[in-house]
């Protein structure tokens, strides 16, 4: 079989999957209105005769999400109108919220008997102040910044559809599209460039291509510690979205307060942590909650979300990440303590975070943020068939 073929079959399956679902549902819907009427009809009839009862569509369910999980590869990301579905969140699909694993995580106003801990001597719960109203209508997230460059209206399209369908005001994106290739690398902002980033004299050949990337970046570190924000979210222009981001973000957050890993005070960690500290309470925290190369924790059983520390590998994909304000001074203090490469993002926490005194990283599992060039991109937004850096 042809790979052409292939991919047009697995096409099919998703769709024809996301068509029984939602006949499933009209079916449902519409048999409970037409049996909350006194009278019959011949359309009640028919409804009746032809709508599943609850145990049924129940049994449906379970044999559509067994039949999905068997023929679903454990490391795929499909995009899929506007949604990226991995093996965790494709039974999602079916059940049409969030999976109960995320229930410990729980939110302010919930009470959790089986709420998470990182470990069993971290039993300490923190104070869950409710986050106060914010633009985003993410908890305590002050601004959300999008990489990306003026000519990929595609991607920017992306991005708004993104949002509007998660009820995420586009208002609440700062567009970092200040620098482009030629700008960066022109004579008149070396200067400019060379002291922001704390360059070495000479970048290595060729990664010239990664400087409008990384100065987007470090205007919005600089912008995210000069407002004292409490909360930033940095993403990628072809970041794409798990199912229920939303509340599972704020899920998250939420629980990074309640176990210590984030403070919302604007106190800034005092402590001197080595190489490989799993330091949680007394740092500046770095969340990874986006995912590039199917990386996770090793102890992620696939079914409980997870925060886990990384001191030492930090990064695993600058496609979704956040800083505290803390955060955001303590990686800008640390660019100037020694020369640094002309890399991109990731690949420069992964040399600032292990060397900071007070940066630890932490990765939650599983990823709310995928990269839509490493995904089946169903959608078939354009640019994401090609690299733009």
């Amino acid at each position: 079989m042809s790979i052409g073929r292939t991919r047009s079959g697995r096409r099919t399956i998703l769709y024809l999957l996301f068509f029984s679902c939602w006949l499933l549902v009209l079916l449902s819907v519409a048999g409970t209105w037409f049996r909350s009427e006194n009278k019959w009809s011949p359309l009640s009839y028919i409804t009746w005769f032809f709508t599943p009862s609850r145990q049924q569509l129940e049994l449906i369910h379970q044999d559509l999400l067994r039949l999905i999980l068997a023929n679903y590869p454990i490391d795929a990301v499909t995009h899929i109108n506007g949604r990226a579905y991995d093996y965790y969140s494709i039974q999602e699909l079916i059940e049409q919220k969030p999976r109960r694993e995320w229930l410990s995580f729980p939110l302010p106003d919930e009470h959790s008997t089986k709420a998470w801990f990182p470990k069993e001597q971290y039993k300490t719960t923190f104070k869950m102040m409710k986050s106060p109203s914010t633009l985003s209508g993410l908890a305590y997230v002050k601004q959300i910044y999008v990489m990306t460059d003026q000519s990929l209206s595609d991607r920017h399209l992306h991005i708004k559809n993104t949002f509007r369908q998660q009820n995420i005001p586009v208002e609440s994106i700062k567009w970092q599209w200040k620098w482009n290739h030629a700008e960066c690398n022109s004579d008149e902002n070396k200067k400019e460039v060379f002291e922001s980033l704390n360059l070495v004299d000479k970048p290595a050949k060729g990664h010239g291509r990664y400087c409008s990337l990384i100065m987007k970046s470090f205007d919005a570190w600089a912008d995210t510690a000069n407002r004292n924000l409490t909360l930033a979210l940095y993403l990628e222009d072809d970041a794409i979205f798990v199912p229920f981001f939303k509340e599972k973000f704020n899920r998250f957050v939420y629980t990074a307060i309640r176990t210590g890993a984030l403070k919302i005070d604007g106190q800034c960690a005092t402590s001197s942590l080595s190489k490989n500290s799993n330091e949680w309470i007394d740092q500046n925290p770095v969340f990874f909650i986006g995912s590039c190369l199917n990386i996770s924790d090793s102890r992620f059983d696939g079914k409980q979300p997870m925060l886990s520390t990384h001191k030492d590998i930090p990064t695993r994909c600058a496609h979704a990440y956040l800083f505290a304000s803390c955060s955001a001074r303590a990686v800008l203090e640390q660019i100037d303590v020694n020369k640094n490469e002309l890399w991109t993002p990731d690949f420069y926490l992964n040399n600032i975070v292990p060397a900071s005194p007070t940066l630890q990283s932490f990765w939650l599992d599983p990823p709310l943020v995928y990269q839509g060039n490493k995904a089946k991109d169903l959608d078939n937004i354009s640019s994401f068939k090609r690299k733009t850096y």
